[in-house]
């Protein structure tokens, strides 16, 4: 929990929950200690009108949550962890943008008008 904590989050803590392979690197429990405690300080942050960054914050409560996910299936799946930081990373990123899927546009595209 410490090691999630107190290392800089783009620095540090981002890059050991995608790259760390061993699977007793971090439990179930320190990774969603980790993410609700950072997505805590975000909601506070982000509601206050001091200037701080949500980019790198929101992709690592999404990195914690989805390798605690990954790590609660894994034993009855045999699923990689690191897999599952990645995809919440980009989860929670997506959904606090609204973009869904870089294929298809934000808005829709204008029908021509029919002259009459």
């Amino acid at each position: 929990l410490a090691t999630l904590l107190l290392n800089p989050l783009g620095g540090g803590g981002i890059t050991l929950l995608f790259n760390e392979a061993r699977p007793d690197a971090f439990s179930v429990s320190s990774c969603v200690a980790a993410g609700l405690t950072h997505l805590v300080v975000l909601c506070i942050a982000f509601g206050m009108s001091v200037s701080a960054g949500i980019f790198i914050p929101l992709l690592f409560v999404g990195a914690c949550l989805g390798r605690a996910f990954g790590l609660a299936l894994s034993p009855a799946l045999g699923l990689d962890a690191r897999t599952y930081a990645v995809v919440g990373a980009a989860a929670t990123l997506g959904g606090s943008s609204g973009s869904s899927s870089p294929s298809r546009p934000s808005s829709p595209t204008p029908r021509p008008s029919r002259i009459s």
